[in-house]
C-alpha cells in the first residue's frame, strides 16, 4: 500500500521498483552465464529488503497518521468537555434511542453523585438515579418534547388574520 502523499513520491517508488525489476533480470542473466555464483540469490535478498523497507515505511506513516487523528479527537473531546463545563446549570446530551448519556458537564455529574462527567457517560437514568428522581426527570423530558396545539379554528369562526371574514372564506379557502 502506498502512502498518500505527493505524486512525485509515488513516482519515485514506482521507479525504484521498476529499476529493481530490471536489476533482477540482469542478475538472472549473469546467473545463467556463471551458474556457480550466487548472484540471483543476493539480488533476491536485496529485493526482499527493499520490499520490507517500503512496508515498514508505510506502517510507520499509518501509525503517525493514526496518532495524529487520535490527538485531534482527544483535542475535540477536551474542547467539548470544556464547553460543557463552562455552561451555566446542568447540561447533558443523551442518545434518543438508547437513553444513555453521551456527555455532561460537572454540575450534572455532581447532581448524579459522580466525581467526574466520565462517570455518567454511557449510563442510563435507571443506572444513575433513584426511582423518584428518575420519575421527575422523565416528566420534565416529556414536558419538553410535548407539542402544545392551539385551539382548533372552526370553518364558521372569524379568521385569525384579523380580516373580519369567516375562516372558510379567508385563510381556510385553500
Amino acid at each position: 500500500m502506498f502512502r498518500e502523499g505527493s505524486r512525485s513520491e509515488k513516482n519515485i517508488r514506482y521507479r525504484i521498483i521498476a529499476s529493481f525489476g530490471f536489476i533482477m533480470a540482469l542478475c538472472l542473466l549473469i546467473q545463467l552465464w556463471f551458474p556457480l555464483l550466487p548472484v540471483y540469490a543476493i539480488a533476491y535478498m536485496l529485493g526482499t529488503t527493499l520490499l520490507h523497507a517500503f512496508v515498514v515505511n508505510d506502517e510507520k506513516e499509518e501509525g503517525r497518521r493514526g496518532r495524529q487523528e487520535a490527538k485531534k479527537v482527544e483535542e475535540l473531546r477536551d474542547r467539548f468537555a470544556s464547553l460543557l463545563d463552562n455552561m451555566p446549570g446542568m447540561t447533558f446530551t443523551k442518545d434518543a434511542k438508547t437513553g444513555k448519556y453521551l456527555a455532561c458537564n460537572q454540575a450534572f455529574a455532581e447532581y448524579a453523585h459522580k466525581e467526574a462527567p466520565a462517570g455518567v457517560v454511557g449510563l442510563t437514568d435507571a443506572e444513575i438515579f433513584d426511582a423518584e428522581t428518575k420519575k421527575n426527570l422523565y416528566k420534565e423530558a416529556k414536558k419538553m418534547n410535548t407539542i402544545v396545539k392551539g385551539k382548533k379554528i372552526g370553518r364558521n369562526d372569524p379568521c385569525p388574520c384579523g380580516s373580519g371574514k369567516k375562516y372558510k372564506y379567508c385563510c381556510g379557502r385553500n
